[in-house]
């Protein structure tokens, strides 16, 4: 047999995400963009959605994504399956923790999982309202078991899959997060625009629960009262039911001069944001792995990090890592990192070498594996 005349694979990648969506945005662009741009001489990729705005925003962009559109020009209804089919797609690969492989019966699928965090933390009502705890369980449940492949971002986010939902290891692929493109292309004197006077450090994160912003107030208000030190803080991202509570605290602290929410902001101010800050200072509890870190690791900006499994895992001795249970612990290592500039220098040098451990060819490899082990399993029939 000619290897060269056998059929290709055609795998979809379906995404969900738009912009306001925050990290689960930049997930999925990130690797979009690696996609589009690798030789797979054996595998055709294409890229999917079934969301208006979100194929739309990518066309601004000058990415192609193909809508799924299911209503046909007769009024009748296809479901995902028949879409895939009518396509010849062999393999769809989830680049978001959707329900949607519910609609597919013969069509493998690829799973990827974010986090499992409803079951580290179900504390929070972002997980546990609405019955989203139900509804997550529901979902990895039902569909982990029959995925071919479930990509997740760390090895304990592994663990914690076979463990929790009973999946063989050898289903579960580690492919941890990568950082956007954090190059400027236009400098934003960041202070200036946004009539900052003080030095400031810098969160984006949308406004859940889970994300901790209070946590920040508490030691800004400790730096104000007890060593007379004014930082401010700059919050980016949308809010989804908490900013006006920390809103509410910053004024009980008497430190809401010193707080600036800018809400959903363009990208080419994210990287000035992270460059002109002290430090990124990210006290969240939802892990185990998250973006943020890596893109102030590739600026050489010092990182303020949870100290919780997984988490400190990601970073190692690369980020002053924070007690969420003792806001001194931020107080300190935000002195340190006003006073103390060999220690910075070690902790940012430290990072770069967590950027370089793991590369965007690494990332693509691993999902060219999966593909490449379907498809050798795919020519056993027609």
């Amino acid at each position: 047999m000619d290897i060269k005349k056998m059929k290709k694979l055609n795998v979809a990648f379906y995404i969900s995400s738009s912009k306001k969506v925050g990290g689960g945005f930049q997930y999925e662009f990130k690797a979009v963009s690696l996609l589009l741009n690798s030789n797979f001489n054996d595998i055709n990729i294409l890229v999917l959605s079934d969301i208006r705005n979100v194929v739309k925003e990518y066309d601004e962009m000058r990415i192609e994504i193909i809508f799924m559109k299911y209503r046909q020009e007769d009024d009748s209804l296809i479901t995902m399956e028949d879409f895939l089919i009518r396509n010849s797609i062999d393999l769809i690969y989830f680049l978001t923790p959707t329900t949607k492989a519910k609609e597919l019966i013969n069509i493998p699928y690829v799973m990827t999982v974010w986090d499992l965090c409803h079951r580290d933390f179900n504390e929070f009502p972002e997980v546990r309202n609405n019955y989203e705890f139900e509804k997550r369980e529901e979902r990895y449940t039902t569909l982990l078991k029959k995925a071919i492949k479930i990509t997740t971002d760390s090895e304990l986010g592994k663990k914690n899959i076979c463990y929790r939902y009973g999946i063989d290891e050898k289903r579960v692929e580690v492919l941890k997060f990568l950082p956007r493109d954090m190059a400027i292309e236009k400098v934003i004197d960041i202070r200036t625009k946004y009539n900052i006077t003080n030095k400031y450090i810098y969160y984006p994160a949308q406004f859940w629960a889970h994300k901790n912003h209070i946590y920040i107030l508490k030691a800004l208000h400790l730096l104000k009262l007890e060593y007379d030190l004014i930082i401010d803080v700059i919050f980016t991202g949308t809010d989804y039911g908490n900013l006006e509570y920390i809103l509410e605290k910053a004024q009980e602290y008497s430190i809401e001069t010193q707080i600036h929410y800018l809400g959903f902001v363009e990208d080419e101010e994210i990287p000035n944001l992270y460059k002109q800050s002290i430090a990124l200072v990210m006290p969240t509890y939802f892990g185990p792995t998250n973006i943020p870190p890596l893109e102030a690791f590739l600026l050489g900006i010092p990182v303020c990090y949870s100290d919780l499994d997984g988490l400190r895992e990601q970073v190692g001795e690369a980020a002053f890592l924070i007690d969420l249970r003792n806001p001194y612990s931020l107080v300190n290592h935000i002195i340190t990192i006003i006073n103390d500039k060999e220690t910075v220098n070690n902790k940012v040098n430290l990072g770069y070498e967590v950027i370089n451990s793991w590369t965007e060819s690494d990332f693509i490899n691993v999902i060219y594996h999966i593909l490449n082990e379907y498809k050798t399993i795919r020519e056993c029939w027609r």
